[in-house]
């Protein structure tokens, strides 16, 4: 099993290369490389080009594991879907492993897709999630399903050839806000004095499926596209981009060649009047 260290750099340089089908469009490089790096390195990946050293930085962006002062003062605390996105795995290798569910599926096993609220990212619940989990199995099998509970929604069982345990996490289908951009772009920048020196710096924002699944739009707010364009042109970062799992809903925020996709159709304005 690999390490944390090994995941998070395999990680950061598949989020890399996934950067690579725009970068051919734009520089078409017929060589490239990865040369090695060590794990305290930065830039997270140095891309060779022929004789030109591109330092690449990578940064996860989690909007949900901030909160801002007004809310915060209001007692409200962030949703910090990874973490509880973690807690959540842990809970369903649980429940498989429960003298309940083995009993269970003694005769036959099943796969069990759990479908949350978005109340299980608030606190910790574990008997209570447990519990729940029990609750609607049990009505399924006593024909009282459907019914809904604090926690879950709903689940699906099917028989299966393996008992299988697994939650349905429902990302959010809204587009990143250029705070949360920008606040990334702001913390890399401070970091980016003590990098080793390339001949160009790119960073890579990823949107982590978790968090959202669309990176090619991004919510300007009260903001204009120019005022946003005035402010990427100022960082030392020479391209920027917002990426996610998916290679081909990378938004090209800025470059050293003036094109970007910053215009009406990636860039919208839904304003919160809650």
């Amino acid at each position: 099993m690999m390490d944390i260290d090994a995941r998070k750099e395999n990680r950061e340089k598949s989020q890399s290369e996934n950067l690579l089908s725009i970068i051919k469009k734009e520089i078409s490089p017929n060589v490239y490389t990865f040369p090695e790096r060590k794990k305290n390195d930065r830039p997270d990946i140095v891309l060779a080009i022929s004789e030109k050293r591109i330092g690449i930085e990578v940064t996860e962006c989690y909007p949900s594991n901030h909160i801002d002062e007004e809310n915060k003062k209001m007692g409200k605390r962030p949703l910090c879907k990874k973490k509880n996105y973690t807690w959540l795995m842990k809970e369903c290798e649980d429940f498989k492993n429960s003298p309940y569910f083995v009993n269970l599926t003694k005769d036959q096993h099943y796969k069990i897709k759990i479908y949350t609220t978005n109340a299980v990212y608030r606190g910790k619940h574990h008997d209570e999630f447990q519990n729940e989990l029990i609750e609607h199995i049990e009505a399924i099998r006593y024909k009282r399903y459907p019914i809904s509970t604090k926690l879950i929604s709903r689940i699906k069982v099917e028989p299966s050839v393996h008992n299988y345990v697994d939650f349905f996490h429902t990302s959010s289908p809204r587009p990143v806000k250029w705070e949360d951009v920008l606040r990334e772009i702001e913390k890399k920048e401070e970091q980016s004095v003590e990098y080793e020196h390339t001949d160009e710096l790119w960073l890579n924002i990823y949107i982590p499926w978790v968090e959202n699944i669309v990176s090619y739009e991004m919510d300007i707010g009260k903001n204009d596209i120019a005022t946003i364009r005035k402010r990427l042109l100022q960082s030392k970062f020479q391209r920027i981009y917002l990426s996610s799992i998916r290679e081909h809903d990378t938004f090209v925020l800025k470059t050293n060649n003036g094109k970007d996709m910053l215009d009406e159709e990636h860039c919208i304005s839904t304003i919160d009047v809650s």
